[in-house]
């Protein structure tokens, strides 16, 4: 499964702050965030309390000021960069698709501007 970082917001925590702990946690990666993207909502099932949950997450578009890949926590198996075109191809969900294509879009108008 080749998904983005996301998680829950702590308590007493910004959405901007939650975005740059779970993708610190997640990929060992210290960011900062240029601007945000977008959100998307879905709904996801636990056996184990047979309920029905609704999520919704914000993506921001953020840019590696530090730290490594090495300091990934073990909720993932493999944390790497890979081409636009091989990321368009293995992310499992379209809705996160959609996010890397936006991404795309504003890292590519960032650029231009400065």
């Amino acid at each position: 499964m080749w998904v983005l970082p996301k998680g829950k917001i702590e308590v007493g925590e910004t959405l901007q702050g939650a975005a740059i702990r779970e993708v610190n946690e997640e990929t060992g990666l210290k960011v900062e965030i240029i601007e945000f993207i977008n959100s998307i909502e879905y709904t996801y099932f636990l056996k184990v309390e047979n309920m029905y949950y609704r999520k919704k997450v914000f993506f921001y578009l953020m840019k590696p000021i530090g730290g490594g890949f090495i300091n990934h926590d073990q909720e993932f198996d493999e944390v790497l960069w890979v081409s636009k075109q091989k990321a368009l191809k293995t992310m499992t969900f379209d809705s996160e698709v959609e996010i890397v294509k936006e991404s795309f879009l504003l890292a590519e108008k960032q650029s231009k501007a400065g």
